[in-house]
């Protein structure tokens, strides 16, 4: 592409993606990414990268890194032109209760854990979402269930993609 300026000529070379505008992989960590090129097969210096969610991936300098499974668009701006690609991030992560007590009482508190795996990573407690079948026999906040009534709930934890069931009676 060539400008041309009030002053004279200025010559402005084209962003270029090289690349698939989407790609998707199935593990955490560093991501191979499509290269950059400007229009003279020359590689652009100084592109600010920018991401349209945070806590899906990060950047590292250049290097973007996976964290947690999800879509995320990638922009890449260099002086007024900007490219994208959308990056997918699937991993096979599995949820399991530990520990997990078979009844408690009406009243009685209790932690619920749950081991998360997504390859060789732990899954944050934090990612972790709590549901009970039965909110007025059993309240579940954060991992924290409650005994309200006599009765049967189950708690699920689901995250990235996984769920785990328990179940729990509470009892007078």
């Amino acid at each position: 592409m060539f400008l041309l300026a009030a002053c004279g000529t200025e010559f402005s070379e084209e962003l270029t993606i090289e690349g698939p505008s989407r790609i998707q992989v199935d593990a955490l960590g560093p991501v191979a990414t499509p290269g950059l090129r400007l229009s003279d097969g020359t590689a652009p210096k100084g592109v600010a990268w920018r991401l349209s969610r945070e806590g899906i991936v990060r950047l590292a300098g250049s290097q973007l890194v996976a964290e947690a499974p999800g879509e995320v668009d990638v922009v890449g701006s260099w002086q007024t032109q900007e490219v994208r690609f959308t990056l997918e991030v699937r991993v096979d992560a599995q949820l399991r209760f530990v520990r997990t007590p078979a009844e408690l009482r009406v009243g009685e508190t209790v932690g619920l854990r749950v081991d998360g795996r997504a390859g060789d990573q732990a899954i944050p407690a934090e990612a972790i979402a709590w549901t009970t079948s039965a909110p007025d026999v059993l309240s579940v906040d954060h991992g924290v269930a409650v005994g309200r009534d006599a009765g049967t709930a189950y708690v699920t934890a689901a995250a990235w993609g996984a769920e785990a069931m328990a179940e729990l009676v509470v009892v007078p």
